[in-house]
């Protein structure tokens, strides 16, 4: 991505969330849910990230 933006071309990078969220108490988990599983990236996250040049 880097190299792309440094030859003046564009990068898109799609997050499935915006921030932080707190879960809806009307959505049902499922087992899986419940499992150990690393949350989804927010795209404040990766702003930061990128911002960061990593």
């Amino acid at each position: 991505m880097r190299e792309e933006v440094a030859n003046g071309h564009q990068a898109y990078v799609v997050c499935p969330r915006i921030g932080d969220e707190e879960d809806d108490p009307k959505k049902k988990k499922s087992p899986e849910d419940e499992a150990e599983k690393r949350p989804p990236l927010a795209v404040l996250d990766v702003a930061d990230q990128l911002s960061q040049g990593r």
